[in-house]
């Protein structure tokens, strides 16, 4: 978004258009809201039923303006405004379906649409973006093969590995873990080398920006930046902005951020994460045992 609420509004009704043609509609309204209400609506009659939407990553713009408080203001009012047109087309419409990082009640974007229900722990869809183990097992049971016949690999050890690599992803209180798709199928490509592909696509680069841009101070004032704890384990999480991930691990050992759990019978970790500014990606990170 170099471009402001300009490249925005460009970028809303070069898509409305791309539709209308997919289906023969004229948009003649110039305002994306307008278009937006036609097109569903003339979809909705040429196909005889109501339409679908389905919107992508829905907050983009406004994550990748969260730094410009003036120009994050103005994405918010066109997004506010573009999908109150979702509103008024009720009647031709059968469901919506968004997808985002930031949950919609917090950015006041659907104001208007009171009905919305956030799915993202619902345990009646805690699978329905990952693939399940029965799902691996019997869909990729060519690719599980051929992995083998090349590697030499023993079934079970494998099968292992791909737990602990790429299961690792649970979406309610219900005890369903899932396989990240992305790594999975990155993996299979990649004749069985395991690796983080999920990595590539999920750093939250808009954090980085923000933490760069607004001068935010993570480089810990002696504070334990995050601890996750189990019934097992300890996690403690410290991060630094182009430092090195050793550096953080000895902030973690200097300040002794895991004597309070030492003797607690559970096993301890400690991960340094540094995130380079530059690449706005995470640099490099390690982690050890802590006796």
């Amino acid at each position: 978004m170099n471009g402001g609420v300009e490249e925005l509004r460009g970028m809303l009704r070069c898509e409305l258009q791309g539709q209308a043609e997919k289906y023969g509609i004229e948009l003649i309204d110039v305002n994306i809201a307008n278009q937006f209400k036609y097109l569903i609506r003339k979809v909705s009659e040429k196909a005889g039923e109501r339409a679908a939407v389905i919107v992508d990553e829905y907050d983009a713009p406004l994550l990748e303006t969260i730094s410009n408080s003036t120009v994050h203001e103005e994405a918010r009012a066109i997004l506010k405004g573009f999908y109150s047109a979702l509103k008024s087309s009720d009647r031709y419409l059968r469901f919506l379906f968004l997808t985002g990082v930031t949950k919609f009640a917090k950015v006041s974007v659907f104001s208007e649409l009171n009905h919305l229900i956030d799915m993202t722990l619902d345990p009646r869809y805690a699978d329905i973006c990952g693939i399940t183990q029965e799902e691996l097992e019997h869909n990729f049971r060519p690719e599980i093969d051929a992995v083998l016949e090349n590697t030499g690999r023993s079934r079970e050890e494998y099968m292992d590995n791909l737990r602990n690599y790429y299961n690792g992803y649970r979406f309610s209180e219900k005890p369903l873990k899932v396989y990240n798709p992305f790594g999975l199928l990155n993996h299979f490509d990649q004749s069985g080398k395991f690796e983080p592909y999920w990595y590539e696509t999920s750093t939250p680069s808009f954090l980085i920006k923000l933490i760069t841009d607004q001068r935010i101070n993570i480089l810990s004032d002696g504070r334990i930046d995050t601890l996750v704890e189990t019934k097992k384990f300890v996690y403690c999480f410290e991060f630094k902005i182009n430092k090195t991930a050793n550096e953080a691990l000895a902030q973690i050992d200097t300040k002794e951020y895991m004597l309070p759990w030492t003797g607690s019978g559970k096993k301890l970790f400690k991960v340094g994460v540094n995130f380079d500014s530059e690449k706005r990606n995470i640099g490099d990170w390690k982690y050890t045992t802590a006796p």
